[in-house]
């Protein structure tokens, strides 16, 4: 990682609706965290994210609450952050983290389950990594070792992801689960009997590109997920591009299998 564009880059931009073209003017990479008041970025995620994508990205922070609620004009120009994050007809957008190559939205996470804001977490992150270093001598590895399954990589890990990718992209989240609901009961003819055959099907894909099995906890299932990442992301083989192009392929596919595990969790599928 760049610690030193890291730690030196700008600090975050406060924004509203009327200064989010500004910010998105350009070619580079902007991240904004859309909040309903009173949740932070995340000092250690902001930190990882100047690392991996360069100190020329931008971070910023759009309150919610602040938004016209029976503003057309305003919910038009949020219409791509509302198809993105998988909600129909909702203003304003959810909370998350919006990724963007210049003013093209092109990636959408939902906000960690715990509060990632406090500035104490990122000293106790540095002082662990002090520690971890003078353990390995080795900065990535204590690096990782700090980390560990902590929400910040695996959110850095899928901005990163996002910003170089073709096409737009969202983690999954609980909504998807509900959209394919909706789309049953708005006349699908599959069968019941059908869906589960094909949820099992995804599955045992999932678990065999995983390691684990249909008891593992969604917590070790996710702690497994980053420790691949970790291991297989492309980047430790930026000098053979043979095989990054190899880990890329692999990389998307434990993202998949994990979205897969984790909807089974969320609709009831698995204890």
């Amino acid at each position: 990682m760049d610690t030193v564009g890291a730690l030196t880059a700008p600090l975050l931009v406060t924004l509203d609706v009327d200064s989010i073209d500004a910010f998105l003017k350009g070619s580079s990479t902007r991240v904004i965290f859309a909040h309903g008041g009173g949740r932070s970025f995340g000092p250690v995620l902001k930190t990882l994210l100047h690392g991996r994508l360069g100190s020329a990205l931008r971070c910023g922070r759009l309150d919610l609450s602040t938004l016209p609620p029976d503003d057309d004009e305003a919910a038009a120009r949020f219409a791509a952050w509302i198809e993105l994050a998988g909600t129909r007809d909702a203003f304003p957008p959810p909370e998350g983290y919006y990724v963007f190559r210049g003013p093209k939205l092109m990636g959408f996470h939902p906000p960690a389950d715990e509060d990632l804001g406090a500035f104490g977490r990122l000293a106790f992150t540095g002082t662990r990594g002090l520690w971890a270093w003078a353990r390995t001598r080795d900065a990535i590895e204590a690096g990782r070792q700090v980390l560990g399954d902590g929400p910040e990589f695996a959110i850095c890990c899928f901005l990163e992801e996002a910003a170089r990718a073709a096409t737009p992209r969202r983690a999954p989240t609980a909504s998807d689960r509900r959209q394919r609901t909706d789309r049953r009961d708005g006349g699908t003819r599959g069968s019941p009997r059908r869906a589960r055959e094909k949820l099992e099907a995804e599955l045992g894909g999932a678990f065999g590109v995983l390691g684990v099995s249909a008891t593992t906890p969604l917590k070790t299932v996710r702690q497994v997920r980053n420790q691949l990442m970790r291991k297989h992301h492309p980047d430790r083989l930026s000098d053979q591009p043979e095989r990054a192009a190899e880990a890329t392929t692999f990389v998307m596919r434990i993202n998949e299998a994990y979205a897969v595990i984790r909807r089974a969790h969320e609709a009831g599928a698995l204890l």
